[in-house]
């Protein structure tokens, strides 16, 4: 993946998302905060085993992000990455146990000041491999939603991406 691959309530929520692409935005905006309450009625958290470079954690988590680089604190409902050439990896964990905490959390990450928040964890790393109890992984890698099968393992390739331009192009 190029930016980030995200772990958790999002995935769902951009699948309820792209099946309303051709409604109305009224419509899809009522659709996504039924979905996002009925998600949270259900309190969904699952149980991660992440294998970093120098630890090992195990724990219930809401969700888990694994960015390249790290988030800065823009004002965003969704953080964006710095720049991608600093050759390492974020995971960053949401463990919040209680429905009041979530919304909590979702309103940090509006108004920028997530970085606050006691229980959203953030470990930097060259490698990181999730395991979990489930037999699929849905995850949102770059916008797109993919299934993977556990675990699933991150690492940095340094210069990994190669980029083509014309010939007349300015470096």
């Amino acid at each position: 993946y190029l930016c980030n691959s995200v772990i958790g309530i999002l995935p769902p929520l951009m699948q309820e998302h792209e099946k309303l692409r051709d409604a109305s935005a009224p419509k899809r905006y009522a659709s996504l905060l039924r979905m996002i309450f009925r998600l949270l009625r259900r309190n969904p958290r699952f149980y991660a085993r992440l294998q970093m470079e120098d630890r090992m954690l195990e724990m219930e988590v809401r969700g888990i992000a694994v960015c390249n680089n790290e988030y800065h604190d823009a004002y965003s409902l969704f953080p964006h990455s710095v720049p991608l050439d600093a050759e390492k990896l974020t995971v960053y964990l949401a463990r919040e146990p209680t429905r009041r905490g979530v919304m909590l959390l979702t309103l940090r990450l509006f108004l920028g000041t997530w970085r606050k928040e006691r229980d959203l964890l953030e470990f930097p790393t060259r490698e990181v491999e999730l395991s979990t109890r489930r037999k699929r992984v849905m995850t949102v890698t770059d916008g797109e939603i993919v299934k993977f099968q556990p675990p699933l393992r991150y690492r940095v390739v340094p210069r990994g991406l190669r980029v083509i331009l014309p010939g007349n192009a300015v470096a």
